[in-house]
């Protein structure tokens, strides 16, 4: 398996509008609250939970009280990685 970090950042989140991209984010939630929206499910963020967004899946992104993410978008080169994901 391949995996190519494309960005990682550690920041307080503004609200971010439906979109999608062709890599993985993984978003982790070290403090503050807000919703998070992967697909057609919507989360209750809170310090310590962690998502993903797989390529091409509709996310957003909603702070109620300064969300502090950690953010690592990446690509993996693995024709399995995607139905391992999906088990967790």
């Amino acid at each position: 398996m391949r995996l190519n970090t494309i960005w990682v950042s550690d920041h307080i989140i503004i609200s971010v509008p439906e979109h999608v991209h062709n890599y993985y984010q993984l978003m982790i939630c070290r403090g503050g609250a807000g919703q998070i929206c992967v697909g057609d499910k919507v989360y209750q963020a809170k310090a310590g939970d962690v998502f993903i967004a797989k390529p091409m899946q509709n996310h957003s992104l909603t702070q109620d009280a300064s969300m502090h993410l950690v953010e690592i978008k990446f690509i993996v080169e693995d024709r399995h990685f995607d139905e391992n994901i999906r088990k967790l």
